[in-house]
């Protein structure tokens, strides 16, 4: 079978089987024909100039890779091809799901060979209004060393959200801020239980 009607295939379970299912990608991982849409997706995605995809088909793949936000392989697959990732990025800050967002922000920051382009993206993605979001491309900025990185994780830490707060610490301990100590004493004022422990890890992680 094609890609289109791999995806027209995974359409059709959703709205047959799970059609009064709330969305979660728990549900969607039991779709029985992964294995073909994990395969198609990524030969398309690989086979082909960026250029030449439809806007049919970009949506086709963003969806595709949103429902498959439990195992990732198509991310996966599609991050061997720079090209093909930054294009999808692109195409996902326009129009794409939280959970097509948070995976292409988290190759991207695996991406040693376009960083430029790479970072300019995930500044797109770290002002996305989903919070998880937020902060997958807020730790893929600071694995490539952005230099707009301590700046992010501290703003991160001033939301006061404590996800974020734990992130900020993490990036904070990995681009080695000097800012860090001040911001485990925060860390400690706190008080909320995981945020304590990244604190704590983010002090082992500079002992080390």
């Amino acid at each position: 079978m094609s890609f289109g009607q791999d995806v027209d295939d995974l359409r059709k379970w959703i709205s047959e089987v799970w059609r009064d299912a709330p969305m979660s990608a728990e549900w969607q991982s039991e779709y029985p024909d992964w294995p073909d849409l994990w395969k198609s997706s990524v030969q398309f995605a690989l086979s082909r100039p960026v250029a030449s995809w439809s806007s049919d088909q970009l949506e086709d793949l963003l969806f595709a890779l949103a429902r498959d936000s439990e195992d990732e392989l198509i991310s996966e697959g599609i991050s061997e091809d720079p090209e093909a990732l930054l294009a999808l990025s692109v195409a996902a800050i326009r129009q794409g799901e939280s959970d097509a967002k948070w995976q292409l922000a988290a190759r991207l920051g695996e991406m040693r060979s376009h960083r430029d382009r790479a970072i300019k993206l995930l500044l797109q993605f770290v002002e996305d209004p989903d919070e998880y979001v937020r902060r997958r491309a807020l730790l893929a900025l600071s694995a490539l060393r952005a230099p707009q990185a301590e700046e992010l994780a501290e703003r991160a830490w001033q939301s006061g959200l404590e996800y974020q707060r734990i992130a900020a610490l993490s990036v904070l301990a990995e681009i080695g801020s000097a800012r860090l100590p001040a911001y485990v004493a925060e860390a400690r004022a706190d008080g909320r239980v995981y945020v304590l422990g990244a604190a704590d890890k983010a002090v082992r992680g500079r002992v080390d």
